[in-house]
């Protein structure tokens, strides 16, 4: 399935489900799935007052009817899920992690990739996007501790290792920063693009943890820290030179999100909240964010932030 950027209209709501039966087509080959709300989510409600579903993670009721009406928009809808890239993490990250050495060597010559075709589409025209942001901490201190090609080798290995794991989950690199990146992921089929964000972004934190650090320790260098922000909403897209920028308040607000993250830590922001699978949702807990925290960061008074646990 090609990708690309919208300007569609984005549901703010999610509905899930759970298959009870399935039939395939023997002309067409197509699976036929036969789904109810999942209960897991949603617990049915039928009193004298109310018939319907509540919604457990919302905290809203959903009158029968509605779903009714909501099914029969749905029949022979087909189902589009984009999968990652990775069938199998603990031999991804054994592969990985062997080739880490070749960052060292004389003849590597690293090549980053940005994702200026997919935007060009998109050029003068809004857009809805995920957008993550991801950069190292305390990268100072590390700056001092060691020889500037040292420290360099070891920051490009970060980014490009990450760079790796963005693509693979769908994502395209909006640009590198520093020693961090801005990346994004399109709406066209919103859904699951927002599980694939919080699975890539679950994928980032185990990698660095558990291959990156492990390589590091071994060769008696400082091991690396990081900060995730994810958020959902609108960018407008324009040409400046010979690049395409992303220019909108849902793009500042996922670099302040990222901010208010403490070491290896993912936080989200609501909008992308919502629209996650009901997998996702049990594992992101809501964070109590100090009112004089968000004026200092210049975010709505009003913003949710939760913690992807994983």
């Amino acid at each position: 399935m090609k990708d690309k950027v919208t300007d569609n209209p984005i549901p703010t709501h999610r509905f899930d489900f759970k298959i009870m039966d399935y039939s395939k087509d023997p002309e067409t080959g197509h699976l036929h799935t036969y789904s109810t709300l999942d209960p897991e989510r949603y617990e049915l409600i039928n009193n004298e007052d109310r018939y319907g579903y509540w919604d457990k993670f919302d905290k809203c009721f959903i009158p029968l009817d509605v779903c009714k009406k909501m099914f029969e928009r749905m029949r022979d809808v087909p189902i589009l899920a984009p999968e990652p890239k990775i069938d199998n993490v603990d031999k991804y990250f054994i592969e990985r992690y062997n080739l880490l050495d070749t960052y060292f060597s004389e003849d590597n010559e690293i090549q980053f990739n940005t994702s200026e075709d997919i935007l060009s589409q998109a050029n003068k025209n809004d857009v809805y996007l995920i957008f993550m942001s991801i950069d190292l901490v305390k990268s100072t201190a590390i700056s001092r501790k060691l020889d500037n090609k040292t420290n360099a080798r070891i920051k490009m290995l970060f980014l490009k290792e990450t760079e790796n794991i963005i693509h693979k989950f769908g994502g395209h690199i909006f640009k590198f920063e520093g020693d961090g990146l801005i990346a994004f992921y399109t709406s066209y089929n919103i859904s699951s693009k927002i599980d694939n964000s919080l699975d890539c972004a679950g994928i980032i934190k185990l990698f660095t943890e558990n291959v990156i650090n492990k390589f590091l320790e071994k060769n008696e260098l400082p091991l690396l820290s990081f900060r995730i922000g994810i958020n959902f909403g609108e960018g407008y897209v324009e040409n400046v030179g010979d690049n395409n920028e992303i220019y909108g308040y849902d793009l500042d607000a996922t670099c302040k999100i990222r901010e208010l993250a403490v070491v290896n830590q993912i936080l989200v922001g609501f909008s992308s909240v919502t629209l996650a699978h009901t997998f996702w949702r049990k594992k992101l807990k809501r964070k109590k964010i100090q009112k004089r925290k968000l004026k200092r960061l210049e975010l709505h008074e009003n913003t949710q932030i939760y913690e992807l646990r994983v």
